[in-house]
Formats: structure tokens, C-alpha cells, sequence
């Protein structure tokens, strides 16, 4: 479009270069859109393309998509590293600790069959705690006054608990003591 408003105001511009590069083409309004698009996408990639600005306005019109491409390519790039930083590290934390059992297993002596069992329980239970939350991971939770914490257990763990029926009963009978009961007793 920029190349448009150049040409109705008479000032030499890339439409009117390219047509008299290319006059086999005829001109066609396919071919300009085409190539408006190839130079689009080289922006954002290192290619190129013979296309160029020929005035002033064209030329701020390619500074400022190079800008444009610039921060979301460099946008795009920090954000995949960051992620991928972020799992390296996670990842490090399991390895550490499997290579040091792997060592103590070694230095005590374990046999080689039993070694491999405890590995593969522990990396199976690893497994399992990183699936779910536990409490004491939250650190935010500890902010929690006491009477709040009991609360949020309570409504954690009632609805578990009134699937046997002393634990029902005991709801009926005395709600504080099956607080009580979620709080302190799971």
C-alpha cells in the first residue's frame, strides 16, 4: 500500500520499477501481491530480494517492518529459551539426585539386581509426586492463618472422607470435629 500512495503522488517507487524490470509480466496485479508478500516474508528470515525502496517513505515504511520483525523474532527466540532453560532445570534436579543414588547404591555395595529395583521404584515414585501438588511445595499456603488453612483442608478432604459412613455420622454429629479430623488427622 505503500508503494501505492508513492505512485498516485508521482514519485519514483518499487511498483513502477518492477513493472518496467519485469514488462513480460504484464503488469499483473497477481505478480505485485506476490512479490509484496515475498518481501514480507524476508523480513522475517534471511533471505532477500531484489525489491528495494525507492524514495523516502518506502524506505521508513522498511525500517520500520525491520523493527517490527526484529522484536518478535527476538520475542519468539527469548521465549523458547526461556522454556527450554526452565525444563533443563527441572530435569537437572531428578538427574542430580538419580546419579547420586546411583552412587551411594555403588559405593554400599548393593548388588547389581537390587540396585536396579530401587532405581526403578524411585523413578516411578518420582513420577508419581511430580504429577501432583503437594501442599508443602506451595510456599504461598504458608501464609495461611490456621484457621483458614483447616478450612481449605476441610474442603479438600470432607467429600473424600463422607464416602464411608463413621465419617458421615461424625459430620452429622460434630462438623468442627471432622475439621479437626481433615486438618491434623490426614
Amino acid at each position: 500500500w505503500i508503494g501505492q500512495i508513492c505512485r498516485r503522488a508521482s514519485l519514483s517507487n518499487w511498483i513502477d520499477q518492477e513493472y518496467e524490470a519485469n514488462a513480460t509480466q504484464g503488469g499483473e496485479l497477481g505478480y505485485f501481491y506476490a512479490t509484496s508478500f515475498h518481501w514480507a516474508l524476508t523480513q522475517f528470515t534471511p533471505a532477500s530480494i531484489a525489491v528495494q525502496p525507492y524514495n523516502v517513505w518506502e524506505r521508513i515504511y522498511g525500517i520500520i517492518v525491520l523493527l517490527f520483525a526484529l522484536a518478535t523474532v527476538s520475542t519468539s527466540v527469548s521465549g523458547i529459551t526461556s522454556a527450554a532453560v526452565s525444563l533443563r532445570s527441572l530435569t537437572n534436579a531428578k538427574s542430580k539426585q538419580f546419579w547420586l543414588l546411583r552412587r551411594y547404591l555403588c559405593e554400599s555395595g548393593v548388588p547389581r539386581e537390587l540396585a536396579l529395583r530401587v532405581q526403578h521404584y524411585c523413578d516411578h515414585a518420582w513420577n508419581i509426586r511430580e504429577g501432583k501438588i503437594q501442599e508443602k511445595q506451595v510456599e504461598a499456603l504458608q501464609l495461611l492463618s490456621n484457621t483458614l488453612r483447616a478450612e481449605l483442608r476441610a474442603a479438600m478432604y470432607e467429600p473424600l472422607l463422607s464416602l464411608h459412613p463413621l465419617f458421615v455420622l461424625i459430620g452429622k454429629l460434630s462438623p468442627d470435629t471432622l475439621r479437626f479430623i481433615c486438618d491434623s488427622g490426614i
